[in-house]
């Protein structure tokens, strides 16, 4: 139910095989805005697979219906992550020997 944030979960169902929500939708307590968000196992790894959104916006002297429907298929995941250099840990310092006379 609605608390005191403006977005909240008013419908969650749940996966029985992962126990892990398959589909959350959020609403807006102060407008009639609607995200749907459903999620998926994949490669091990919980994901969201569709998006939808919706809302009534006001603009000058008109009232429209904004909609976006958003589909993630065909990913996939790297066995490894990525080797960035940014990533890596800083070089040690090692002791160097000289030989000077």
């Amino acid at each position: 139910t609605p608390g005191n944030d403006p977005m909240y979960p008013s419908d969650v169902w749940e996966d029985t095989a992962t126990h892990l929500p398959s589909k959350i939708i959020l609403k807006d307590t102060a407008s009639d805005m609607t995200i749907t968000l459903d999620y998926g196992v994949l490669d091990d790894r919980w994901v969201i697979t569709h998006g939808t959104f919706s809302a009534t916006e006001h603009a000058l002297f008109m009232t429209f219906l904004v909609t976006a429907n958003v589909a993630y298929e065909d990913m996939r995941f790297p066995s490894l992550p990525p080797s960035e250099a940014a990533l890596l840990p800083a070089p040690s310092p090692s002791p160097t020997t000289s030989a000077t006379p």
